[in-house]
Formats: structure tokens, sequence, C-alpha cells
């Protein structure tokens, strides 16, 4: 019996353990998986996607922008690994059949799934379809055609969001309880970070507080670097503006911010870390530190070009106003 260790490709590795590269919704995620390399590779998300579900284990997924996306089909023949876009890789690994086709604006991807390696290749649309929607919606210039044939009656869903998550905060606004009347919202880029923030307040009473935070395509359930970020620009700037108008009886605390507060945010770039159990929370330094710089900025602007609004927020903090301990 030779003691030597024999090292498994990375295609071998992939067969043995899929579960360990794709997680327990293995085919879904394998299928988000490709429209985020697609994304990741071409660098835009101004792409059309269409998947067709033909059998339990045949999958159609046809790529289209008016860009130049050859670049997709190019890394089917490109055997160096790259962590950011390894679900093309790994594609290859799970199929015993792979046809790669197209030209300059257009890549088809035909395959099936080796049953040998999957338990169960059965996806779960309404499932598939949550996990497409939650893609949209972080990458506003995509579009997304979803269709199962599989079924006794087709089933087709298109999901597309210009608005990106403001979209998400607008619904969210009309189901909550309580009007918000202070509003901010923001989308750019600094530096190699892309921002979309929306930062409201319903001021007329204090419920609990609403925060949903993505980071690259990913929700961070656990929150993190970029939300503590836009409070502590928002604690900033409303310090600033208590200090600048001489309201000695207020009294600024990070806990009472957290009452009537709704933040929907996203942060995409490179080389981000997270932590927790699931690696579910942000860390990135950098990303609180532009947060920061971004809304403190905005909050600043706005509070002093609308005083009336400004008081009717900021009177939670004045200690002669408010003798309850709610807080």
């Amino acid at each position: 019996m030779s003691d030597e260790i024999q090292e498994m490709t990375f295609e071998q590795s992939v067969r043995k353990r899929p579960g360990m590269y794709l997680g327990n919704k293995s085919i879904i995620n394998l299928l988000c998986g490709i429209i985020k390399d697609s994304i990741f590779i071409c660098k835009t998300d101004k792409i059309f996607f269409s998947i067709a579900i033909l059998t339990d284990d045949q999958f159609f997924l046809q790529i289209n922008s008016d860009i130049d996306i050859s670049a997709i089909a190019q890394q089917f023949s490109d055997d160096q690994y790259s962590k950011e876009i390894y679900h093309l890789r790994v594609l290859r690994a799970v199929t015993d059949n792979l046809e790669v086709s197209g030209n300059t604006n257009e890549v088809v991807l035909n395959f099936h799934l080796d049953k040998s390696i999957f338990t169960n290749t059965t996806v779960d649309y309404q499932n598939l379809t949550e996990e497409l929607i939650i893609l949209a919606l972080l990458n506003s210039g995509a579009e997304i055609l979803v269709k199962d044939t599989t079924r006794r009656h087709l089933n087709q869903n298109y999901f597309s969001f210009p608005t990106g998550i403001f979209y998400l905060y607008d619904r969210l606004k009309r189901d909550v309880i309580g009007k918000p009347t202070f509003e901010i919202f923001h989308d750019s880029q600094l530096k190699e970070n892309k921002y979309q923030i929306a930062l409201a307040y319903r001021t007329d009473w204090f419920p609990s507080p609403s925060i949903t935070s993505f980071a690259n395509n990913a929700p961070t359930k656990c929150g993190g670097t970029l939300v503590n970020g836009i409070l502590d620009g928002l604690i900033a700037a409303c310090r600033k503006y208590v200090a600048d108008n001489k309201l000695t009886t207020y009294r600024i605390s990070r806990k009472k911010f957290y009452n009537g507060l709704i933040i929907v945010c996203s942060v995409k770039g490179n080389d981000f870390d997270f932590d927790g159990s699931f690696k579910e929370t942000l860390v990135t330094k950098e990303v609180r530190k532009q947060a920061k710089k971004i809304i403190y900025k905005l909050v600043d602007g706005y509070l002093n070009s609308n005083k009336d609004k400004a008081e009717s927020f900021l009177w939670r903090f004045d200690e002669t106003q408010l003798t309850s301990k709610m807080y």
C-alpha cells in the first residue's frame, strides 16, 4: 500500500463532494452561480438570461447582450481555476453532456446533469424563482426569463428591476405600518465599490427597525460593516446638526436611532470579507468608512436644507421632551 497522498483534480473533487461546492440547494445554486459568473466576467449586468428546465436533468441557458460576451464561452476552454467564477468550471464537472455555442453577442449552454453525482436533480421551481428575483434586484441592468416545461402546465416568469433595490424599498414602504417622513437615497460608485442605499424613518411613532442588506449578490442577514457605516454617518451628521444649532438638551445615542428605522442597502465590489457561522456578516472595514462618508454628507445636507423635518426627526433626542423609558 502506498503512503503517497494522491491529489484530486478540481473536477474530481467536485464530483466527489458536490454539496461542498454548491450547497444544499445545489442545482439552484449552480444556475444562479452561472448568472453571477457571467456578470462578473463581462463586468456589466446589462445581459439577458433565458433559463429553460427541459427535463428533470436537462437545462438550456441562453445568454444575450448588446456587448461582447464571448468571454463567457471562453471560460470553458480555460483550465485556470478562479474562485470568483468557479461555477462555470463546476458545470463542466457535474454534466455528462455539455454543449457550448454562440457568437459575440450570444452564448448558449445546453447540458444534462450527471445523475450519478446528484441523488435528485428535480428543481424546486418556486425556490429557484425566489433566488432569481434577488439576483434581478441586485443587478438592475439584467433581465431574467425562466420557464419550467416539466409540469403539466408551463411555468414561466420574467424578472427585471431597473431601479434595483429601490424597488424593494418602495414595496417595503407600502407594506410597513407608519409613513416615512425622512427619506434619503444614494446610487453611485465610490472608488471600486458600487452602492445603493435607501434610508428612511417613520417619525410619527416608534416601530421596530426594518433593515435589509446585501453584498455582492448575497443577503447579509446579520448586517455588518455596510449597515454600521450607514448608522455611523447618520449619527455623526445628527450630532453635528445638534452642535451647530446649539441644541444643548439633545442627547444623541445610537440606541435611539433604531426605532422607526428603515434601511435597504447593497454594495458590490472585490475582495470583501465575511464572518459569522454562515458567512452572512460583512466585515470589510473600507465599506464601513465609505458608507459613513456617503451618508454623513447626504444627511448633513438634508437636515440643513429641511429644518422642519430635522426638528420633527430630532425631537426624540430632546431629554426635556421625552420622559418615557420606551428606549
